[in-house]
């Protein structure tokens, strides 16, 4: 007779373990040769079993007709649910390598398959399966109580990405400011796999970075003092300036990126002591330091 844990009184643990963390120990603890058939054959003795039966199946199977076109969704959700469970895995430590099990080319072996990468694709644009700069809490329940645990790991619905020449300047100073940049930056091919999938991730445009720092009233503050944190850097500052006309937009009214002799941040167009004076050396830096 099978009891059950409140009939004897007894309480689950609630162990578990992630099925790519069991897989990876198998690997492991089982290298090429017989080990794992003699450890079957142990697993048999230790249950009782009279009888063992291993078969080596050399036969090559069909695939490029599947019974039935509607399988591809079934392999679809297992393939997305794989790269889920991957993210605490190889995720964690790994992003770059994580990021190489995503499916980004068509399969030409099979007509029932060859549309399966856009359906994993569109199944992970709302799982939390892109790493982002920014450190998020999330709640998870353990052993019957909330606990509330810290991740980078979101959506690719949050997610912003740079161009590859502005990545390294800017991920920094943006993540400061908690907004969800990719770090490490999302490979070409999956985003070009998201926009196949009609599912394309959002850019960081110089035209975000002028509507998250626009103002309209005067600063005239220590840059240690500045309101949002990508501010408070002098090296920030002069790079967010670069992107914010990186598309050729020349009105900086309102963008608090003025650095002042004195190393004061002031807004343009809105500076107490109009006009502002940009020096183009270290000497009059110097020279005007007092009359910024």
């Amino acid at each position: 007779m099978v009891y059950t844990n409140s009939q004897i009184g007894g309480k689950s643990f609630y162990q578990s373990e992630p099925l790519i963390a069991r897989l990876r120990g198998i690997i492991r603890d089982y290298p090429e040769g017989v080990g794992i058939l003699k450890e079957l054959i142990q697993n048999a003795d230790d249950a009782k079993a009279t009888r063992v039966e291993i078969i080596l199946d050399w036969r090559t199977h069909k695939f490029k007709n599947l019974p039935d076109n509607r399988i591809r969704h079934v392999v679809a959700h297992a393939y997305a649910n794989l790269i889920t469970d991957l993210v605490e895995d190889i995720g964690k430590y790994q992003p770059q390598k994580f990021y190489e099990f995503f499916p980004t080319i068509k399969i030409t072996t099979s007509k029932a398959l060859e549309e399966l990468h856009i359906f994993v694709i569109r199944l992970l644009y709302e799982r939390n399966v892109i790493q982002s700069a920014v450190e998020h809490s999330e709640i998870k329940l353990e052993n019957g109580e909330q606990v509330i645990h810290s991740t980078k790991w979101v959506a690719p619905t949050k997610i912003k990405v740079l161009p590859k020449s502005w990545h390294r300047k800017l991920v920094v100073p943006l993540s400061a400011d908690e907004i969800d940049i990719s770090e490490p930056r999302i490979p070409d091919k999956i985003l070009s796999a998201f926009v196949e999938a009609s599912y394309k991730i959002a850019e960081f445009k110089p035209v975000d970075l002028r509507n998250h720092l626009k103002m309209n009233q005067s600063l005239g503050l220590p840059l240690k003092n500045a309101p949002k944190a990508s501010l408070k850097n002098r090296q920030w500052v002069i790079d967010m300036l670069g992107y914010c006309v990186e598309d050729n937009y020349q009105d900086l009214q309102g963008l608090p990126l003025a650095i002042l002799a004195n190393n004061y941040l002031e807004v343009f167009g809105y500076s107490s002591r109009n006009p502002i004076f940009i020096h183009t050396s270290e000497i009059q830096r110097e020279i005007f330091a007092d009359y910024p």
